[in-house]
């Protein structure tokens, strides 16, 4: 399915949003036909016409998703039942104006809240994407009652209410200790963060990491995982460009997290979903428990992914790079998949490990694998690097040493600054840190 924006009315959102979702990005969500936590399907909506029933439960998922962890996106023009793409009638596709769809949201939303709103069309189908960001420093919370004009007695939106998006998945009040203490643990991380970046500030170094005493173990653990892949990964896969990920708490602890269950959980709390494809992916179909540990593996479109989590803290992951393919008649790979990439992985580093409360440092290495010959490119028709950098290494790897106080603090500058020595051995030499820190920006705001 090929999909073309729509020319004068593709994009629209708050003033701090500055680009937009891609055909790419949206042609990925829609192959996903399944709805989650972070992706919500809608037949369709006139918004001009609409009643204020259907507004506010549009308003709910909204809230929903903004207490969510990374947000989400609400997609109209796709069948319910079927999630195939059934398109909009010109009036409904017209009707999506973000300016009154913010401003009768921020009737309900305290912080005030604003949304992205983008419009596309493939194969004479038009639909409509209202990109919700997360909460950035408190919890969004319902500040008006709205009661169903058809049904007076039901409560659509209630004030002081606080809305999570569920697994099953669902727009709904906080109803558990378990979903309060997640909302308040996140925007407690967020002000630490936001008070130990100042502090970083004004104090100079970092406490060194002990020498690692712990590796022989991991490495016991280690052996396992290539069986696992050669396994679940196509049998070329080792011949292509690639990732490989391993990385492991500085000490070791055989069951450092108890039980299967809660390393289940301890994934997917921490999974990072920015891109419409989560960070790492737990398939529904091909995730399963082995004696140490959770493990998942993935072959969907160009998807072909696999990881192993270990109870010990260990975590190995391999994938082939979404954007490598031949790109105006060279080999190329992506720089701005390469920066994206990295920071997904420093971030999920920083929630994952931050969660095990033990952890003091973590180690391991990032790999770029079989990377010989291929030139670096933007994919994009609005980006140009007006250069040829190519690398002429076959593997490139970034070792991983850092304290959880450096991870807590710098996973944007620690992504930043591997992203650098990467581009540095295709010969890029010049990339300054505040570009690598725009394309940084526009992932974690959503606005790329």
């Amino acid at each position: 399915m090929r999909l073309r924006t729509v020319e004068g009315a593709r994009h629209a959102a708050p003033p701090n949003l500055v680009h937009m979702l891609t055909e790419d990005d949206v042609r990925r969500l829609l192959s996903l036909r399944t709805e989650n936590r972070n992706l919500d399907y809608k037949r369709t909506c006139n918004w001009s016409t609409a009643t204020n029933d259907e507004k506010c439960e549009i308003v709910k998922d909204i809230l929903a998703m903004s207490n969510t962890q990374d947000g989400g996106q609400l997609i109209f023009g796709v069948e319910d039942e079927t999630f195939e793409p059934a398109g909009m009638s010109d009036a409904e596709f017209q009707s999506f104006d973000p300016t009154r769809l913010n401003d009768f949201l921020r009737r309900f939303t305290d912080p005030p809240l604003a949304c992205g709103v983008y419009k596309f069309t493939f194969d004479g189908r038009r639909c409509a994407v209202i990109e919700v960001p997360e909460f950035s420093e408190v919890p969004i919370i319902c500040k008006a009652d709205a009661n169903s004009a058809i049904e007076p007695r039901r409560l659509i939106l209630k004030r002081g209410g606080m809305y999570v998006r569920t697994d099953r998945p669902s727009s709904e009040l906080v109803s558990s200790v378990e979903e309060m203490r997640d909302l308040v643990g996140r925007a407690s991380r967020k002000k630490r963060e936001e008070l130990l970046r100042s502090i970083r500030d004004l104090l100079a170094g970092n406490d060194a990491v002990q020498q690692d005493e712990a590796q022989p173990a991991y490495d016991a653990e280690l052996e396992e995982t290539d069986g696992f892949f050669t396994e679940v990964l196509p049998a070329d896969f080792n011949n292509h460009a690639h990732w490989k990920v391993v990385v492991h708490p500085g000490t070791y602890a055989e069951h450092r997290v108890p039980t299967h269950q809660q390393l289940g959980e301890l994934l997917r709390r921490s999974s990072v979903a920015l891109r419409g494809w989560d960070f790492p992916h737990t398939d529904r179909d091909n995730a399963s428990n082995f004696a140490q540990g959770r493990q998942s593996s993935t072959a969907f479109m160009h998807h072909v992914e696999a990881y192993r989590a270990y109870l010990s803290g260990l975590f190995c992951w391999r994938s082939a790079f979404w954007e490598n393919e031949t790109f105006r008649g060279q080999n190329v790979l992506s720089f701005i998949g390469i920066i994206f990439q990295l920071t997904e992985f420093l971030e999920f580093f920083k929630r994952y490990y931050l969660a095990l409360t033990d952890v003091i440092d973590i180690r391991g290495a990032i790999t770029l694998m079989n990377v010989r010959g291929l030139t670096l490119a933007s994919m994009r028709a609005d980006v140009d690097l007006f250069g040829a950098y190519t690398s002429r290494e076959n593997i490139i790897e970034l070792p991983i040493r850092f304290s959880m106080a450096e991870i807590e603090t710098d996973a944007e500058v620690i992504a930043r600054r591997l992203a650098k020595r990467v581009f540095a051995i295709f010969n890029w030499d010049n990339i300054q840190d505040n570009g690598i820190n725009l394309w940084q920006q526009k992932l974690l705001t959503r606005t790329y």
